[in-house]
């Protein structure tokens, strides 16, 4: 294989499908404000408070999580930039153990020095296959690489401190996780059988940035803000939202029950879809309502295969190793939060 076909794919992440339009925004927004407007109609007294109040509310508290997220959010930028333009495209493979556990786990760490979200990750592991790294290690890193780096330590830490044992679970959680899919599917005889047909496809169509180091990191610090941006305000938006939408008492009584806590931070973290390098703030809004084992399966379940994830690992793996993967990660999530409630 030569050069240019080893090299890792930086600019995958600007598949339209993978940003959020305008429009789409928009319509959420309206949305939001729409069934605000029709719970006070129809349903006056589910709230203490009246809509204007309510509204008021949500905007403070998703302005903060937005302020206090964005400064995390353009530093995981411009190390991304580090990594995907003035790194040498062979660094990693060069220093990869031939032991397949330790392989696994070192490529488990691996996101400590690609510190890029989930969506980044995606292009960088199809990257290494070509180069000859096999379905289940690029999988170990996939899985593991939204956790485990240096942007998510520092965002959850900042949401969470030490506190009820979070960072220590996640990252733990994350890593124990990641080698064990990558352990299942390393035990398939054939690795080829795990890949869609579409990968090679998929692989052909990117298109590599010519020009200066500057101009291409100038153009990828734009591509990745326009990516990530309109996660991060949605997101900070559904996080105002769910406390004026949900009243109170029900929100109270689900996040007091040590099991359903954690289902309904499970299913709400595949649904939002929101980038591990601010998932922290936002699950930061439920920490007085919901149980510590919900915060960490909401914090596990988020990065690995929320729908966005999934989509983005669709181009790359079959149907039924994603419905398996989906499996595994929400059960290890659940038991480590029921564990964590049970035992913290």
């Amino acid at each position: 294989m030569t050069t240019t076909e080893s090299r890792p794919l930086p600019h995958a992440h600007r598949h339209p499908a993978r940003r959020i339009p305008l429009g789409k925004a928009l319509v959420i927004g309206g949305g939001i404000v729409a069934v605000l407007i029709l719970l006070d109609v129809f349903a006056p007294m589910l709230f203490p408070k009246a809509l204007p109040d309510r509204a008021q509310d949500g905007l403070t508290l998703a302005l903060s999580v937005l302020i206090e997220a964005l400064p995390w959010v353009i530093l995981g930028v411009v190390l991304s930039i580090v990594v995907q333009v003035w790194l040498p495209s062979d660094a990693v493979q060069r220093w990869l153990p031939k032991n397949a556990w330790g392989r696994r786990a070192l490529l488990s760490l691996l996101g400590m020095f690609i510190p890029v979200c989930e969506c980044g990750n995606v292009p960088f592991a199809r990257g290494l296959m070509m180069r000859g790294l096999s379905p289940a290690d690029a999988m170990t890193f996939l899985i593991a690489a939204p956790i485990v780096n240096p942007i998510v330590i520092l965002t959850t830490h900042a949401a969470f401190g030490w506190d009820g044992g979070i960072l220590v679970a996640r990252l733990v959680g994350g890593f124990l996780i990641a080698n064990l899919l990558g352990w299942i599917h390393s035990l398939r005889a054939d690795q080829q059988t795990l890949l869609t047909e579409r990968f090679i496809e998929t692989c052909e169509q990117v298109t590599h940035e010519h020009g200066t180091p500057t101009r291409r990191s100038l153009i990828h610090f734009l591509v990745e803000l326009r990516a990530v941006m309109p996660a991060l305000v949605i997101g900070s938006a559904l996080a105002g939202a769910v406390q004026v939408l949900i009243p109170r008492d029900v929100l109270l009584a689900i996040g007091s029950n040590p099991l359903l806590s954690i289902l309904a931070m499970v299913a709400l973290a595949m649904t939002v879809a929101i980038c591990s390098n601010v998932d922290a703030f936002f699950a930061l809004s439920f920490a007085s309502t919901f149980s510590s084992g919900a915060i960490i399966a909401f914090l596990l379940v988020g990065p690995l295969v929320d729908v966005k994830m999934l989509a983005l690992l669709r181009t790359t793996f079959t149907a039924r190793v994603l419905a398996g993967v989906v499996g595994v990660v929400i059960l290890c999530a659940c038991a480590i939060g029921i564990g964590v409630n049970v035992f913290a």
